[in-house]
């Protein structure tokens, strides 16, 4: 009875400082209501402090009245004491008491306004720290490579934990006792407060340190047991039982499966394994990944699948997307396609009036039409020579510009020149003259980032199995955990790709960045969740 009753008492205590977060102003306006600006705090203490047009007519009205000739003074000496020189020392000179006498009160306020604002600040904080310390607390998988827990909270996001490994079982078992003890500290920041540190016992969270946190799922990359390779039978002779044995290993083959991986006990690419978790944008963001490489009358594109997959777990580990908010197509038709476009726009005028984002990706085969007017993106289940049915991307580029977005982000992994992912032609019976078409301009709140520019090809990287273009955007999303500038994304990718390209495939790919009008100022400064 008296643990139940206890339990109610927490309870309440818990509702009540929840209430109380609720109801708690930002700092600033904290400040206001019992302080005041620093403004308001002067005409509080009756201290004026004068414009410059105020200076300037208490010096021009001083100076006038002392450079008058006196009745009973020589001439010589009134030049002597009235002159250029004689002055602007005059002007100086009461300037420096005007501003003395001034600074004095004013100093003297400040710093009382400073100790007021500091006291208020301290019990701001405090008060933040008795609710975080009202919250349940709750711990996520540890990461063992970083020996780090992330531990969320329903009011003041995530924070990252540091806690020796040989020492992380025994914490993590112990959890209901340490969130107890967690202790919270804050500082300003901008309007409000953030937090500043926790500490939980003798472990503790620092906004200063530096840590890693990756969320980590593991496929074990290996094929299955062949036990005829083995060389091992205590069954010599037996035809029926090796017969036997052969059955299960073609049973264990077919039913084998490689999925996609973030670690690997084989081969994976080392953008695939520890991608981090980023920080969700505030702006609702919708994507749509279309990753073609198995076609029906076209050449594969290698590693298209993974570009795409992996494409995904990036939008939403690392952008913090929520899943429901990403379609994703592998090998998607020209129906797929279009009926993928259709539910943006649905989108778009579910949204109507509100800030979203919109983030399109592209991985597979473009091609110019005859007269390489227009350039195309080319649907799985499209012969290449009906390029008439094939996906403008132009169009594309105004259905996606003209849904109301804040911001519209378009990747295409793709060369429009008529050449294959790699090398060839995408239609074997062209005349192997690779075309220059007319670029698609981008429309609305729109930045595009292309994986070549003219008659280049898009060229995988086979070391990595990626496409060169989204390898390079996967890694540098992975070194800044999503945090990263399109001035910045596209300056690295650009620099990477073209090195890579001429070192590895021995032949120029250069990818290109283009906008709107109206982001020609702003577009290098923006991310993804801005």
């Amino acid at each position: 009875m008296l643990a139940e009753n206890a339990r109610k008492e927490q309870e309440q205590r818990q509702a009540e400082a929840r209430k109380k977060l609720q109801e708690t102003p930002t700092l600033n306006n904290y400040i206001a209501a019992n302080l005041g600006s620093w403004n308001d705090y002067l005409v509080s203490q009756n201290i004026n402090i004068p414009s410059d047009e105020d200076i300037r007519n208490l010096i021009e009205e001083e100076v006038s009245k002392w450079q008058i000739k006196g009745e009973f003074e020589p001439t010589a000496k009134w030049k002597e004491r009235v002159n250029e020189t004689t002055r602007t020392a005059k002007i100086n000179a009461m300037a420096d008491s005007i501003f003395s006498v001034n600074s004095k009160n004013v100093e003297a306020a400040r710093a009382e306004y400073r100790k007021k604002y500091e006291e208020l600040v301290d019990k701001y904080c405090a008060g933040i720290a008795e609710q975080f310390a009202s919250q349940d607390l709750e711990i996520r998988p540890y990461d063992a490579d970083n020996e780090t827990f992330l531990i969320s909270t329903s009011d003041f996001g995530d924070f990252l934990l540091p806690v020796p490994l040989d020492e992380a079982p025994g914490f993590k078992q112990e959890w209901d006792k340490w969130k107890s003890a967690a202790i919270a500290s804050f500082m300003p920041n901008g309007e409000d407060v953030v937090l500043k540190s926790v500490s939980i016992g003798k472990y503790k969270y620092d906004s200063d340190m530096d840590a890693t946190y990756a969320q980590v799922d593991v496929d074990y990359n290996f094929k299955p047991v062949d036990v005829a390779q083995l060389n091992r039978r205590f069954d010599e002779g037996d035809n029926l039982a090796m017969n036997s044995a052969n059955s299960t290993s073609a049973n264990q083959n077919k039913g084998f499966q490689t999925t996609k991986v973030k670690i690997s006990a084989g081969t994976t690419p080392d953008t695939d394994i520890n991608i981090p978790v980023g920080k969700p944008s505030d702006i609702p963001t919708f994507a749509l990944v279309i990753a073609n490489g198995d076609y029906d009358h076209a050449s594969k594109v290698d590693h298209a699948e993974n570009d795409g997959r992996i494409m995904t777990q990036y939008l939403t580990r690392t952008l913090g997307i929520p899943e429901n908010n990403v379609a994703t197509f592998i090998n998607a038709t020209y129906g797929q396609m279009a009926s993928a476009i259709s539910m943006l726009q649905d989108v778009g005028d579910a949204f109507d009036g509100s800030d979203f984002n919109i983030i399109f990706y592209y991985v597979g085969h473009g091609l110019p039409d005859d007269d390489g007017k227009k350039s195309f993106i080319l649907p799985v289940d499209i012969d290449p020579r009906q390029v008439s049915i094939c996906m403008p991307l132009e169009k594309i580029y105004a259905d996606l510009g003209n849904m109301g977005a804040k911001n519209v982000t378009v990747m295409v992994d793709a060369c429009f020149s008529g050449t294959n992912h790699g090398e060839g032609m995408l239609i074997p019976q062209s005349m192997g003259v690779a075309m220059k078409p007319k670029k698609a301009d981008p429309v609305g709140n729109m930045i595009v980032l292309t994986a070549t520019e003219g008659n280049e090809t898009a060229f995988p990287y086979e070391e990595k199995s990626h496409g060169l273009f989204t390898y390079w955007i996967l890694k540098k999303l992975q070194e800044t955990a999503g945090q990263v500038t399109f001035g910045e994304l596209s300056d690295y990718v650009i620099d990477n790709v073209k090195k890579t390209s001429v070192t590895v495939n021995k032949k120029p790919q250069t990818p290109t960045v283009a906008t709107t009008p109206q982001l020609t100022g702003s577009w290098r400064n923006l991310k993804f969740g801005n």
